[in-house]
């Protein structure tokens, strides 16, 4: 999930990638600073989540000051691209980067010699009175200073006098000055830029606490710091940059300080994983929270694919899958989505291309398997299936195709259907109305979409073991706990289909070794439609 890396190592597959705490709040892709001939920053992909805190490491002039200088728009970046709070932003100076939420402790402390504690403090956001004056209101200096107290109180910092201009200030009481700047005021990130640099012991401990709390708050943080027992004690995750590019993406305890040294002088690096049948691939998955749906994230990622969104409608099961997925190393990212929302799936390909750039594969999963005949189906019932199960899959594929003719790059969808496309069950007649319609859907769509390299296939899984439907057989049915093993005995193979096994069928649907195949309709099951059983056998 946190990516970092330069054109020769993608951040996915550096070693040791982060786990999801929320949804992402920054990301850079490819970003890239060239002083003339002098490449100070080559290649940056990195992620940010919500809560997170990030410590940036390398040796002097690795590169760590110019990426943040890059962020927060100090500089003008050569190239590449920032992601902030869900949109792409180009900051044209620091003061934009704070309106947008980006609160920052530069190693230069940015503050102004010639004004007190107060002023420095809400340069450029004074608090004024009398604004009915309009631009003739009053500076509130009052209400400054008992902010500025407030503030000082609150994050630990002790100024004997904040009358005192910074000039008249010790280099360690300037530095309190800027981190209190920073953590008075509620931002969306905070970055810091060796903010204990030239502080004594009391005074690191001070801006230490100040760190824990942003941590206790949930505000995530950058961190940039050359004390490892500072980083080991206060970070999540390491990220090493080493000659302009990012080198390595730990996570605190899996690593240690010896190790981190070693990727920072060289000593350690990364050894090239074997390349995959997805190495290429970028996909979007909706409905992955259990079941078919992880499964296919799971083998998309073991076949190397590195960048992968995935939606679902829990936000705790998100995280909770994020986290596992993003062990193996990707770049994983969830989207809070209902697929019977089709105002939301219209948009969602825009979230999801904001969060990792183009997509090439698409997997429509989610379903609504509730029961209904052809007797007692209500309007809202079927509605409630059909809207999830084909409507929502229409709209989803629409939107990624028009991303993919857009992006002049080629595609491949799966659309998980139902063996009961052929007829089904008596009590599953809007569901298989539905999965019909998808199956119909898929067709007309990969004739269409061929000319355009953009393929679509469809599977039609059998009675699936997934725990969506252990809850549906418990619910439905009266299924007692270990109903799989009674239903098993029955079954040709003597098994239900499983999960894993039809992903390795949408990765190869998904990946390059299918070929040109498109408009397939394959069964996935282990009965065979249309035919009977030998009543002559004994």
């Amino acid at each position: 999930m946190a990516s970092d890396v330069n054109t020769e190592l993608s951040g996915a597959a550096a070693p040791h990638s982060d786990a999801a705490l929320g949804e992402v709040i920054l990301e850079t892709r490819d970003l890239t600073k060239h002083y003339g001939g002098v490449h100070a920053l080559e290649g940056a992909n990195f992620t940010l989540r919500r809560g997170e805190h990030v410590a940036i490491m390398g040796d002097n002039g690795a590169g760590k000051s110019t990426f943040v200088r890059q962020i927060t728009g100090v500089e003008q970046r050569t190239r590449g691209e920032i992601v902030f709070d869900g949109r792409p932003v180009h900051f044209d100076n620091p003061l934009e980067a704070r309106e947008a939420g980006i609160e920052t402790v530069f190693q230069t402390l940015a503050l102004a010699d010639d004004l007190d504690v107060p002023d420095n403090l809400f340069l450029g956001r004074e608090k004024t009175r009398w604004d009915w004056l309009g631009p003739f209101r009053l500076l509130d200096y009052k209400a400054m200073r008992q902010a500025t107290l407030d503030g000082l109180e609150k994050t630990g910092v002790k100024i004997p006098n904040i009358r005192n201009t910074i000039r008249n200030m010790s280099g360690g009481q300037r530095q309190c000055v800027a981190i209190a700047r920073t953590a008075t005021f509620h931002s969306k990130l905070t970055i810091m830029d060796e903010p204990t640099a030239a502080l004594g012991v009391q005074e690191t401990a001070q801006v230490e606490n100040i760190i824990r709390t942003l941590k206790e708050e949930g505000e995530p943080l950058i961190l940039i710091s050359h004390n490892m027992r500072q980083v080991m004690d206060l970070v999540d995750r390491i990220v090493v940059f080493r000659r302009g590019r990012i080198c390595a993406n730990l996570m605190k305890e899996e690593t240690d300080g010896q190790d981190v040294v070693a990727y920072i002088t060289g000593a350690k690096t990364r050894t090239r994983r074997k390349m995959g049948a997805h190495d290429g691939t970028e996909a979007l998955i909706m409905g992955c929270s259990q079941g078919l749906g992880l499964a296919i994230c799971r083998e998309l990622i073991a076949q190397g694919c590195r960048r992968l969104v995935f939606t679902t409608r829990d936000i705790r099961k998100g995280d909770k899958v994020a986290t596992e997925l993003a062990k193996s190393g990707a770049d994983v990212h969830f989207l809070t989505l209902d697929m019977g929302d089709i105002e939301a799936v219209q948009t969602m390909m825009y979230s999801a291309t904001a969060r990792i750039g183009k997509i090439n594969a698409l997997v429509n999963c989610a379903a609504n398997t509730d029961r209904g005949s052809i007797l007692d189906t209500t309007p809202e019932q079927w509605d409630a299936i059909m809207n999830p199960n084909a409507k929502g899959p229409f709209f989803a594929l629409q939107g990624f195709a028009n991303h993919c003719l857009e992006s002049g790059h080629p595609g491949s969808c799966v659309n998980i259907l139902s063996i009961v496309i052929y007829g089904g069950l008596p009590f599953l007649a809007p569901y298989v109305a539905s999965k019909a319609a998808l199956g119909g859907i898929t067709k007309n769509a990969a004739a269409a979409l061929a000319r355009h390299r953009v393929r679509v296939n469809g599977i039609n899984v059998g009675w699936m073991d997934t725990p969506g439907e252990d809850m549906r057989q418990k619910t439905s049915h009266g299924r007692k706990e270990g109903w799989q093993k009674k239903a098993e005995a029955g079954l040709p193979f003597g098994t239900l289909v499983k999960p894993e096994h039809v992903a390795k069928q949408a990765a190869f649907l998904l990946g390059p070794e299918s070929g040109v195949v498109t408009g397939s309709l394959m069964d996935f099951d282990q009965q065979v439609v249309g035919a009977y059983p030998d009543t002559n056998e004994h």
